[in-house]
């Protein structure tokens, strides 16, 4: 056997295209490469585990020589009809004894599509779903006093129910006498009144939004002991974003005047922060899509949380909502830690670059110089560190010779699960411990600069 073997398999984690050839990776084996790692990489294959280190690597070099074996890993499951007797249950007493009288059963499986495909029949609309959306449908036209006909009642226009500083456009919303959509002008006239009435529609949705965004926001800001009067006067308009949106403490109590059992730490920095948990209510609702240079200002010095007097940075929230924090069940939190998250991409982003025009001009388009939209600097970012991921879980499999599980790793690629160990197979999970690594074994980060 030569020092190391480099075995061809697919790519794992991959999509198939039946007129794409998969993607292949080497998996290097050599005398070190214990059983435990080729076990690992055999059942990810859905081959039998089962068997000696010699046993598993020949299984691996049969399906590696195989390629049309490994379209299988992309067809579905195969399952035998429901009271067919066989394995096990073909050697009972009772499959015996049906067998001599009825003759042997047809064991012919039935292919059951993946659940995963894209080719699913439509359900086909009801009479019942029908009625239910003709309703719906009147139901939203005539909150706009809207006849059936998409004709105003009684000749109204759409200002009365369009949005202020728009009633001269609602004003020709009026469907003009005798238009029956008989000719090109009438159906002119008539596109040019559904496209406004649509446009009346949408601004009529947004202030809906508005209003629920409203309630949302007074709901998670309150507890029930707060009277809705003193809660609707914490709440601020998100016009004025430097005055705190949420206020839990006016005054700053000392840490000896707060009771032993609300007493709450929160380490900001290099500060451990005291404050009483019985005056904390969720955190302030509030979206920063529009205004990217605000969050990454409000990131960093914010009042738009206060706790104990204080003004807290967005990027200390979690310290006081996370459920490690609450111990227990914080909707208020699960509704913003996503978005939470993403705050953190994005302005760790920013802090990268010297000036706000620097960060523009890496993500404007080059061609309209316009600037990137919130969701399209996420794309870029979340991309970006796929791709760096990707290249540093590379460079650690190159390194240990594709054997993760190799002494010099001293186990940073292990995990435990259910009392057993595994090898991290994921690019993400394989980068983060690999730069761990680099960081706190200068012997291999020397040996990986010098290759």
């Amino acid at each position: 056997m030569p020092a190391i073997e480099l075995i061809t398999l697919p790519k794992l984690g991959q999509k198939y295209a039946p007129d794409k050839a998969l993607e292949e990776e080497h998996f290097a084996v050599h005398k070190d490469t214990t059983k435990t790692v080729i076990k690992t990489r055999v059942m990810a294959y859905g081959l039998p585990s089962s068997g000696t280190r010699v046993a598993l690597l020949d299984r691996l070099r049969d399906f590696s020589a195989s390629k049309d074996e490994w379209i299988s890993l992309y067809k579905p499951t195969k399952k035998r009809k429901r009271g067919v007797h066989t394995g096990h249950k073909g050697n009972s007493l009772s499959s015996q004894r049906i067998q001599s009288q009825f003759g042997t059963e047809d064991t012919n499986v039935t292919l059951y599509q993946s659940k995963k495909g894209v080719d699913r029949v439509q359900r086909t609309l009801q009479d019942g779903d029908r009625q239910a959306n003709s309703a719906w449908a009147q139901a939203v036209i005539a909150c706009f006093g809207i006849s059936t006909d998409l004709r105003p009642v009684n000749g109204a226009v759409l200002a009365s129910h369009g949005v202020a500083g728009e009633s001269s456009q609602a004003e020709e919303a009026t469907v003009p006498e005798g238009l029956h959509g008989d000719s090109e002008e009438d159906t002119l006239a008539l596109t040019r009144y559904v496209r406004r009435f649509q446009r009346n529609l949408f601004n009529r949705v947004g202030e809906v939004e508005d209003k629920i965004d409203q309630v949302l926001r007074l709901h998670t800001s309150t507890s029930p002991s707060v009277p809705p009067e003193t809660a609707a006067a914490t709440l601020i308009p998100a016009a004025a974003p430097t005055t705190p949106l949420l206020d839990t403490a006016a005054h700053t109590v000392s840490r000896e005047e707060i009771p032993a059992a609300n007493l709450g730490i929160a380490r900001l920095g290099n500060e451990d922060f005291a404050y009483d948990k019985s005056h904390l209510r969720g955190p302030p609702l509030i979206h920063f899509s529009r205004d990217i240079e605000q969050l990454c200002r409000e990131w960093e010095s914010s009042d738009l949380l206060v706790v104990n007097g204080r003004g807290i940075p967005i990027k200390y929230w979690g310290e006081f909502f996370k459920k490690s924090k609450t111990r227990g069940k914080n909707s208020a939190w699960d509704s913003i830690k996503v978005e939470w998250g993403n705050w953190k991409f994005i302005a760790e982003e920013w802090q990268c670059f010297p000036s706000a025009e620097t960060f523009w001009a890496e993500y404007s388009n080059p061609t309209t110089q316009s600037r990137f939209t919130y969701q399209q600097i996420l794309n870029q970012l979340t991309s970006r560190r796929m791709e760096n991921a990707a290249r540093d879980a590379a460079d650690a499999r190159t390194f240990f010779g594709g054997n993760l599980d190799h002494p010099d790793a001293s186990g940073a690629f292990r995990y435990l699960k259910c009392g057993q160990t595994h090898i991290l197979s994921k690019d993400d999970a394989i980068a983060k411990k690999w730069r761990e690594l680099l960081n706190s074994d200068p012997a291999i980060a020397s040996r990986f600069v010098r290759m």
